[in-house]
């Protein structure tokens, strides 16, 4: 399990999601904060140090995985896909405020 989360999220803690990976019984575990990251990663400027971790972290296991096949390991990517939409609260730092805005949710499927 991987978990991510953004040290500058001011709408989830990130000690909770430190606390919940240490509750996690599986061997196979990551944990990665993102130092400028906020609520959403994958919105915000840590959005390409996000997909390379996860590039990285899902490579290795999909690569010793049985289920995928000789072709699909040597050619192994990640494609991020954006799925659905929502209005959404972000806080700007810069104005100190939150702001509404549509964003968009991501898939991530390994090929």
């Amino acid at each position: 399990m991987l978990i991510v989360h953004g040290s500058k999220d001011v709408i989830t803690n990130p000690e909770d999601s430190l606390k919940f990976y240490r509750k996690i019984s599986s061997k196979d575990k990551s944990y990665k904060i993102f130092e400028e990251g906020y609520h959403q990663l994958h919105e915000d400027n840590e959005m390409n140090n996000l997909q390379k971790c996860i590039y990285q972290w899902c490579k290795p296991r999909a690569l010793k995985s049985k289920a995928f096949s000789k072709e699909i390991k040597s050619n192994f990517s990640l494609k991020f896909y954006f799925r659905w939409s929502q209005k959404s609260r972000f806080w700007n730092p810069e104005k100190k405020i939150f702001e509404e805005k549509i964003c968009f949710y991501s898939n991530i499927f390994a090929f």
